[in-house]
């Protein structure tokens, strides 16, 4: 398998008893869904734009988001 090239574009979230989700701000964030159920891609989905996060785009499979 082929290894996809590190961008170093991630971000670090530390959840502690004492940090509550609202803290945080997802708005900001894009986030590529790469997952072939389309049950799971549409759960996945559903659960990021609840917590808010700006851009949610999915694809099946592998190709697709090399292509994206």
């Amino acid at each position: 398998m082929k290894n996809l090239p590190y961008r170093g574009l991630y971000t670090h979230l530390e959840i502690t008893e004492e940090t509550e989700m609202a803290d945080y701000d997802f708005e900001r964030l894009s986030v590529l869904i790469v997952e072939d159920s389309l049950f799971i891609r549409s759960l996945l989905i559903n659960s990021l734009r609840i917590l808010g996060v700006g851009k949610v785009f999915a694809v099946e499979d592998g190709g697709e988001a090399l292509i994206f």
